[in-house]
């Protein structure tokens, strides 16, 4: 059965880097808000630093927040989780990512990462956020051919998901930088609203 997590991009921009690989580029940073609840959720901490971890590979550092103290400016990425989500909003997807006039804005359906995952929730989760900000800072809706942003999961990447080992492929990290050093970092580009979903095979 494939979980599928799908990402809906109106207006985005950025790039990526090799698994592993940190290279010579300067650190870029990128700011995070995400829903109050998640403050009493153990797994989300653990999942945001260990997205910390992935995105470091490239040298972009992100900087977690909670609603009530996020940034007015620099254009942050709000993270909303929903705990009781309806079967037909966008069945089968675990996640979406938009830019609807309102910011960049990402949609977690935690209840259903939580019951796709294997014990621990923590890798799943933090791949998730991690594909769908990087939708968000590429600002095009695209999958690759391997790594994070593929647009089906195979069984060995699940296996390196599982040891938080899963990093980007080389045109991901050109294009997440890309979006990071545009000037007034932010999305900007209108784009359709075309799905762009990740499955879990």
């Amino acid at each position: 059965m494939k979980i599928l997590a799908m990402a809906t991009i109106t207006v985005i921009a950025a790039a990526t880097t090799c698994a592993g690989e940190a290279g010579p580029a300067r650190e870029r940073r990128v700011t995070v808000c995400i829903d109050p609840s998640a403050g009493r959720l153990m797994e989300v901490h653990a999942a945001e630093a260990l997205a910390s971890e992935v995105f470091g590979r490239i040298r972009v550092s992100v900087d977690w927040r909670e609603r009530h103290s996020c940034p007015a400016r620099g254009n942050p990425i709000q993270v909303s989780l929903s705990y009781d989500t309806p079967e037909r909003e966008r069945p089968d997807a675990l996640a979406y990512a938009l830019l609807a006039g309102e910011g960049s804005h990402i949609v977690v359906f935690y209840d259903r990462v939580r019951k796709s995952a294997p014990n621990p929730l923590t890798f799943l989760l933090a791949y998730v956020l991690v594909h769908e900000v990087t939708h968000i800072l590429e600002g095009i809706t695209r999958h690759s051919k391997s790594g994070i942003m593929k647009a089906c999961w195979d069984h060995a990447d699940r296996f390196e998901i599982g040891r938080g080992r899963l990093g980007f492929a080389p045109e991901d990290v050109d294009l997440i930088y890309g979006g990071l050093d545009a000037p007034g970092f932010g999305p900007t580009l209108a784009a359709p609203h075309n799905p762009a979903p990740v499955a879990l095979q």
